[in-house]
C-alpha cells in the first residue's frame, strides 16, 4: 500500500477532494481561457496598429485635428493641444510606427547583415539591369576576379559555391535601408519629447512694469502664483518704429537676479526669447501702467504727480484710462492746487484726428488745473490746460505742467518644457533619416557563374530605385575583369 494513497482502489474520492479536483481544474481552464483572450486581443492590437490604413486614418485625423486647432481662435487652439485626447492620439501614431517599423526590422536586418547569397542565371535575369558575358577563366577563377572587381568599386561582395555554380551577391548603400527607420525614430522621439513636455512641463504669464522685479509667475488656470526661484527685472520696454511710423518691433529688456546678484540679461522680441534654469520667457504683451505728470514753478518749485493706468481690452483694442481716482491734490509753494487728468491718448497726433492709433507710442494726458477744490466745485474754477504729449510741457501763468514719464509694463509669456531637448533631437535624426533615405543610394548586384567547356558563363545583374544607367561604369569594370 502507498504511503500517499492509504485507500483501497474501489474507495471513491470524498467530497472535499471532489471539491479540491473541480476546483482546480475550473482554474486550469479560467488560465487557459485567459491566455487565449489575451492572446487573441495581442494579436489584434498588432493587426491593426501594423495595418497601412490605420497609419493612413492616424495622419489624416493627426492633420486635421492640427489644422482645426491652429485655424481656430489661439485659446481654443491651447486648449486641442492640451487635452488628454491630444495627447493619445499622438501616442496612437507612435504605437503604429514603432509597430510597422518592428514588423519590418527583421527583413531590414537580414538585407543588411544576412542577405541571401544563393541564385541562379534565371533569377539574375529577372532584376533590372542583368546580361550575360562568356569567359574564358573558369569558374572559381572568375569568381575571385569579380569579387576584387566589386571590392574596387566600393561594395561589399559575398560569395557562395554549389557544386559547378558561383554565386555573389554585393551591395552598397546600407543606410538607405535604415533611412525610414531613422525616420520613424525620431517622429517617436519627437512624440515622446512632446507628451512628457506637455506632462511635466509648465506655461503661464506673468506682467511685470518698468524699474520692478517679479519672483513668480501665475500658471494657466491658476491665480495662484508660483515661484520662479529666481527675480525677473523689467529695465525698459519700447517699440520700435519704421520711418513711417509703424511698428517693427516690441522689446523687452530684461534682467535676471538670482539670489540677488545679476545674472543674465537680454532685450527679448517676440522670436527670441531668454531663457534660465529652464524656464522660457517669451515677449506676449504690453501696455501702459502709469504716469508721472510734474509742475514746476518759476520760482523753482516742482511737484511730480503720479497717476496708476488701467487698461479694458474691448474686442482686442486696449483702452487706457486712469485707473483710481482722476483728481489730485498738491501743494506747491505753500499753495494748494488740483491736477484733474481729464483724458489720456497712446498716439497723440493733435488736430481733428487726435489720436492715431491704439499703440503706446507717444503718448498725452488732457489735463485740467483748480487751486479752489474742492472747497468750490463750480466749473468755472477748473483752469483748462489742454494736451501735454510725453516729454513736452505746457505753460499756464507761472507754472509749467510737463507730462514727465510715462511707465510701461510687459507680459511675458512662462514656459519650461523639459521634453525640447528630446524634440530637438528628433528633428536632428530626422533630417538624418531622410538624408539617408532619399540622398542615398542602394546599390544590389548578383552573380551567378557557372562552369562551360571553354571557361565560364557569367550571369550578372542588379537592382536599385535609381536609373539603371547607374550602373553602367559597375558592368563595364566587371566585365573587364574577367576579359
Amino acid at each position: 500500500m502507498s504511503d500517499i494513497d492509504l485507500r483501497d482502489d474501489g474507495d471513491q474520492p470524498t467530497a472535499e477532494e471532489r471539491k479540491e479536483t473541480g476546483a482546480l481544474e475550473a482554474f486550469r481552464s479560467f488560465f487557459s481561457s485567459t491566455k487565449m483572450a489575451i492572446g487573441l486581443l495581442l494579436k489584434a492590437f498588432w493587426s491593426f496598429f501594423s495595418s497601412m490604413k490605420t497609419a493612413i486614418g492616424l495622419l489624416l485625423l493627426l492633420a486635421l485635428v492640427s489644422v482645426l486647432g491652429t485655424v481656430l481662435e489661439d485659446k481654443r487652439g491651447a486648449i486641442i493641444y492640451h487635452t488628454p485626447w491630444f495627447s493619445a492620439m499622438l501616442a496612437m501614431v507612435g504605437v503604429n510606427l514603432a509597430v510597422c517599423s518592428i514588423n519590418r526590422f527583421g527583413l531590414a536586418w537580414k538585407r543588411t547583415f544576412s542577405p541571401n547569397v544563393e541564385t541562379d542565371a534565371k533569377a539574375v535575369a529577372r532584376m533590372s539591369v542583368s546580361e550575360e558575358v562568356e569567359s574564358a577563366c573558369s569558374a572559381d577563377l572568375a569568381a575571385q576576379k569579380l569579387v576584387s572587381a566589386l571590392r574596387q568599386c566600393s561594395y561589399k561582395p559575398l560569395s557562395q559555391s554549389d557544386e559547378d555554380t558561383v554565386s555573389i551577391y554585393a551591395s552598397k548603400g546600407w543606410a538607405a535601408i535604415w533611412g525610414p527607420y531613422l525616420t520613424h525614430l525620431s517622429i517617436l522621439v519627437i512624440f515622446i519629447g512632446a507628451i512628457f513636455g506637455g506632462i511635466v512641463g509648465t506655461d503661464g504669464g506673468v506682467i511685470i512694469v518698468e524699474g520692478e522685479r517679479v519672483n513668480g509667475y501665475f500658471p494657466s488656470k491658476s491665480n495662484t502664483s508660483k515661484p520662479l526661484g529666481f527675480e525677473v527685472a523689467l529695465r525698459k520696454f519700447e517699440i520700435k518704429h519704421d520711418g513711417k511710423g509703424n511698428p517693427t518691433a516690441y522689446r523687452s529688456d530684461l534682467q535676471i537676479y538670482d539670489e540677488g546678484k545679476p545674472v543674465a540679461q537680454k532685450i527679448i522680441d517676440v522670436n527670441h526669447p531668454l531663457s534660465y534654469k529652464g524656464m522660457t520667457f517669451y515677449q506676449s504683451d504690453y501696455g501702459l501702467a502709469g504716469l508721472t505728470i510734474k509742475v514746476t514753478t518759476a520760482d523753482g518749485g516742482v511737484a511730480r504727480i503720479p497717476f496708476e493706468i488701467g487698461v479694458e481690452d474691448r474686442g482686442g483694442a486696449k483702452i487706457y484710462q486712469i485707473a483710481e481716482e482722476p483728481f489730485k491734490t498738491f501743494t506747491l509753494d505753500g499753495k494748494k492746487w488740483t491736477l484733474f487728468v481729464h483724458d489720456l491718448v497712446p498716439d497723440y497726433v493733435g488736430g481733428s484726428e487726435l489720436n492715431r492709433s491704439l499703440l503706446p507710442v507717444n503718448v498725452a494726458v488732457n489735463v485740467m488745473l483748480n487751486d479752489r477744490f474742492p472747497e468750490y466745485k463750480g466749473l468755472d474754477a477748473w483752469r483748462k490746460i489742454g494736451w501735454v504729449p510725453v516729454s513736452q510741457s505746457v505753460k499756464h501763468q507761472d507754472l509749467t505742467i510737463t507730462l514727465d514719464n510715462v511707465v510701461s509694463y510687459t507680459g511675458l509669456q512662462v514656459a519650461r518644457n523639459p521634453g525640447l531637448p528630446a524634440i530637438y533631437a528628433g528633428f536632428i535624426l530626422m533630417v538624418l533619416g531622410l538624408f539617408m533615405s532619399f540622398y542615398v543610394t542602394r546599390k544590389t548586384i548578383r552573380i551567378s557563374i557557372s562552369g562551360a567547356a571553354d571557361g565560364s558563363k557569367v550571369a550578372i545583374g542588379a537592382t536599385s530605385r535609381a536609373e539603371p544607367s547607374i550602373f553602367e561604369k559597375d558592368f563595364k569594370r566587371l566585365r573587364e575583369s574577367i576579359s
